[in-house]
């Protein structure tokens, strides 16, 4: 049976657009895959009013939208979640900011105790592991991570080379890093993998767009707003 406070399947990709340089992305479906990471991106993004594109539809069994390559090889799914990201990020260009992309991840209890210590709620991800491929600047990271710790959300680097690092060239983190994908290739882009895991944080509604907001807090120090604004 599908909880209560989860939209029935089949859902949609939501999309929206926003008044600065954010973009939330929750790639994954959460009821079965990434549960309530729908949530924390929805409350995350109105918070700071940034731009989003939340995956409400596809099963990763189905596509995984995490996988670049996959979302790629299905037309009609690229033209529904990979243009629209790529269409905000210009739409930011244009006015005159820097993109900054947050993924928005769940991650087992289990996993994120066996890579951290038991206070830690988020691992961050942004390539780490390949030099070439990192998708945010050391400065902006440990800025990051002070941020986060500092809104009650402590955080760790994911392990260089885990899963959970955003490296791989398929990874949806790499997507503005891919130099034979012309029409997305852009150095000018940050982005942010965020792993969040269950316990305290998505286990419930409520919990999951508190989280939201005390990221939207966290992620104050990266936005840009357009001049005169």
């Amino acid at each position: 049976m599908v909880p209560s406070d989860q939209p029935a399947a089949p859902g949609k990709i939501r999309k929206k657009t926003g008044t600065n340089n954010i973009i939330v992305v929750a790639p994954h479906e959460p009821i079965k895959n990434d549960e309530k990471t729908n949530f924390i991106a929805a409350r995350l993004a109105d918070t700071l009013g940034c731009y989003y594109a939340i995956n409400e539809k596809y099963l990763r069994s189905e596509v995984n939208l995490n996988n670049i390559n996959e979302v790629r090889a299905k037309p009609d799914v690229e033209q529904e979640f990979l243009i629209p990201i790529r269409d905000f990020k210009k739409e930011i260009n244009e006015k005159g900011l820097k993109p900054v992309v947050v993924l928005i991840h769940g991650i087992k209890n289990k996993n994120i105790k066996e890579l951290a210590d038991e206070n830690t709620t988020i691992l961050i991800g942004i390539g780490q592991g390949n030099p070439d491929r990192r998708t945010l600047s050391q400065q902006d990271a440990l800025r990051l991570e002070r941020r986060l710790k500092a809104n009650s959300l402590p955080p760790m680097l994911a392990p260089a080379g885990s899963d959970y690092c955003g490296w791989d060239r398929n990874n949806l983190n790499q997507l503005f890093r891919r130099e034979d994908l012309d029409e997305y290739y852009d150095l000018g882009v940050q982005s942010i993998q965020l792993e969040i895991r269950k316990e305290g944080l998505r286990g419930s509604k409520g919990q999951a767009e508190r989280t939201g907001e005390l990221l939207a807090k966290a992620l104050l120090g990266f936005v840009e707003l357009p001049s005169g604004k």
